[in-house]
């Protein structure tokens, strides 16, 4: 037996030889194989069957795309694994995979954060550790997905977060959306319309270019706007804005006033809104004068010198005064210069009235 194997070991080194083939040792062949005439089974990688598929599209349009291909195997493809990976993606973007490392994965849901061009790889592993690997570039669409709104100082405003103003008018800019949240690099145009405004108030003037709107207010309250597609109604964005009444403007009555040395006027003060109507709530206002001095209610003394004064009601930044004369001496004539106060301090309406008389006359 041993004889015979060593011949037909010479025999095949020859044979190889003449044949211009490496020469393949007996001993690594399995004795009985070789004697059979069968040849040693050699294990061979996995191939792609099927190659990445985009199931239902050319491209991505929302965040996350169903992929499927599909290898095959001698030992059966149930023992492949599918690896996937990022081989190239735009700046800034990254996908994950749901199933990965798995069988499962021929069938992979690939989930992107970012528009543009991804190069998607996937590694097909056997049993054996042997493995093929292929690829395939998938074009994740920008798409409009939502609208928001704007100030022009980039202030989001939406009817979750109204916004409050104080003035008469307000700038808004609409912007497009992805599926990513991204503003998009291509605008669409953009319809605007007013949803709601105050019971009993006229709408509000607007002035709409494109992305952009002019809001102008006629009266205080809530608004709604809104700002669509042109070609797509349903995508829109919408913006809740309140116009605070804001004091604007302030009265003091009497607007003159004409007192002796000593004498006393009260003063009265009211607020405007930004629509000149007389505000509801009145606020409070610091009072301030020169020539005398003023309580914080408005009661004003005149002092001691003769001139031309002013008495000051603010609130806020907004303030207005009153001119105060006080006069030297008792112009009325008057003896007692109680009386002769009270004379002056009734008249500076500039009339007497009857209850002014009989105070008068009391006194």
């Amino acid at each position: 037996m041993a004889g015979r194997t060593a011949r037909l070991s010479r025999l095949f080194s020859q044979t190889a030889a003449l044949n211009g083939k490496p020469v393949l040792r007996l001993e690594e062949i399995e004795p009985r194989l070789m004697l059979s005439g069968v040849p040693t089974p050699v294990h061979a990688p996995p191939i792609v069957a099927q190659a990445i598929t985009l199931s239902g599209a050319s491209a991505v349009t929302g965040r996350t795309a169903l992929l499927s291909m599909l290898g095959s195997d001698a030992a059966g493809e149930s023992k492949l694994t599918y690896n996937w990976s990022v081989a190239s993606a735009p700046a800034g973007g990254s996908a994950s995979f749901s199933a990965n490392g798995t069988n499962a994965a021929k069938h992979e849901t690939v989930t992107f954060n970012e528009a543009g061009t991804y190069n998607l790889a996937v590694k097909i592993i056997d049993t054996n550790g042997l493995s093929v690997t292929t690829t395939k570039a998938l074009t994740v669409l920008s798409t409009l997905t939502s609208v928001s709104i704007t100030t022009s100082a980039h202030q989001t405003v939406s009817t979750a977060a109204p916004l409050h103003l104080s003035g008469t008018s307000q700038s808004l800019v609409a912007q497009g959306l992805d599926q990513f949240g991204k503003v998009m690099a291509a605008q669409p145009s953009f319809k605007w319309t007013v949803v709601t405004s105050p019971a009993g108030a006229t709408a509000p003037g607007l002035n709409a270019n494109g992305a952009s709107a002019a809001v102008i207010f006629h009266s205080t309250g809530s608004y709604v706007l809104k700002a669509a597609s042109a070609t797509n109604a349903n995508l829109s964005g919408s913006a809740a804005l309140v116009v605070d009444p804001t004091a604007t403007t302030v009265t003091v009555t009497p607007g003159t006033a004409s007192l002796a040395q000593g004498a006393t006027q009260q003063f009265s003060a009211k607020a405007y809104d930004q629509f000149h109507n007389l505000m509801a709530t009145q606020p409070g206002f610091t009072w301030t004068a020169t020539g005398g001095t003023v309580t914080a209610g408005g009661l004003f003394s005149a002092g001691k010198t003769a001139g031309n004064f002013l008495v000051t009601a603010k609130t806020g930044s907004v303030s207005a005064s009153s001119t105060v004369t006080v006069q030297s001496g008792n112009t009325l004539g008057l003896q007692n210069a109680a009386l002769a106060n009270l004379v002056q301090g009734l008249d500076a309406d500039g009339s007497i009235s009857r209850n002014d008389i009989l105070q008068i006359l009391t006194s």
